[in-house]
């Protein structure tokens, strides 16, 4: 799909190398563009508040203040359901504890005039 849009893009016969097509169209690869994604939606997990409904569905470790959810927290969930449940979310609460960068949501250096 992405050589279809690349060749779309640069208007390239279809016979032309993909890796070259891409490059001329300006498309990274799409496994470096899924891994910026994933690494994106890890910051953006650090970053919510300790109150946020999302934490009521996580481990442990990343609940804040919030409640867990009864029935549907990763915490409450066996082994084999974690196993066969798979997304974001799952991938997000391990991958939060190997983030080196830390970020503040509400940093003092982002207020308007400083």
């Amino acid at each position: 799909m992405q050589c279809s849009a690349a060749l779309w893009i640069t208007g390239a016969f279809c016979t032309s190398l993909t890796g070259g097509v891409e490059a001329l169209a300006g498309l990274p690869p799409l496994n470096l563009l899924l891994r910026r994604l994933s690494e994106r939606a890890d910051y953006r997990f650090a970053t919510l508040t300790p109150t946020h409904p999302v934490r009521a569905f996580l481990s442990s470790f990343n609940f804040g203040t919030i409640v867990p959810h009864p029935t549907l927290s990763i915490q409450t969930m066996s082994e084999p359901e974690i196993f066969r449940t798979s997304g974001t979310l799952f991938e997000s609460d391990t991958n939060v504890l190997s983030l080196t960068e830390t970020l503040l949501p509400m940093n003092p250096l982002s207020r308007p005039g400083v």
